[in-house]
């Protein structure tokens, strides 16, 4: 078992879950395709927002080697090349965003029609306020995302927040994915599908 599965202790984001449901920013956010000037801001974001989650059950060095690789300029840079990245704004402040598209996930028995909702992170001081709703919004209402077969996604068992968010989109729980955080953290997510509508 991970430091990230540590059953009795809630991290930063669980504890933002059970605080009192904020007033809706959703009107006000603003969601657009991510441009190349606003990776700097994006890639701070995602490292802020993923170390918020877990950080604490990492350690410093997996810590670093997580950001760098998946959470830097250098990765956005790559990814909006070959994946879909959405960015929500308030006041021109990035708040959230959104990737997905083709499936990654090894485990997956996903067919190349097939799509997946890659991460959808909200900064954590702006969580609870329908911005992570807008997001999935978004992205669902893309023509590739709406014509996929299926889309997966994979989501932290303690994520209840996220979890109730995907079950409302129709996402069942269909298994598990074993991977490394970092250099040796281990970890495992639920694995998550959605079949379209006939």
């Amino acid at each position: 078992m991970s430091k990230r599965d540590a059953p009795k202790t809630l991290d930063r984001a669980d504890k933002v879950m059970q605080r009192p449901t904020k007033p809706s920013l959703a009107s006000e956010v603003q969601v657009s395709p991510v441009q190349p000037p606003e990776l700097e801001e994006l890639a701070d974001l995602a490292a802020r927002s993923f170390s918020d989650a877990f950080g604490q059950y990492m350690t410093p060095e997996d810590l670093k080697v997580s950001l760098q690789s998946d959470r830097s300029v250098e990765y956005f840079t790559k990814s909006i090349t070959t994946s879909h990245i959405l960015v929500a704004k308030k006041a021109d402040m990035i708040v959230g965003y959104v990737q997905y598209g083709t499936v990654k996930i090894p485990e997956a028995p996903a067919d190349s029609d097939d799509r997946e909702l890659g991460r959808l992170y909200v900064d954590t001081s702006f969580q609870g306020q329908g911005i992570g709703s807008v997001l999935m919004d978004a992205a669902m209402a893309d023509p590739e995302m709406t014509s996929a077969p299926k889309l997966y996604l994979q989501v932290w068992d303690q994520n209840t927040r996220a979890l109730a968010m995907y079950k409302r989109y129709g996402f069942m729980k269909i298994g598990v994915t074993h991977f490394t955080l970092g250099d040796a953290t281990p970890a495992e997510d639920v694995i998550m599908v959605r079949k379209r509508s006939a």
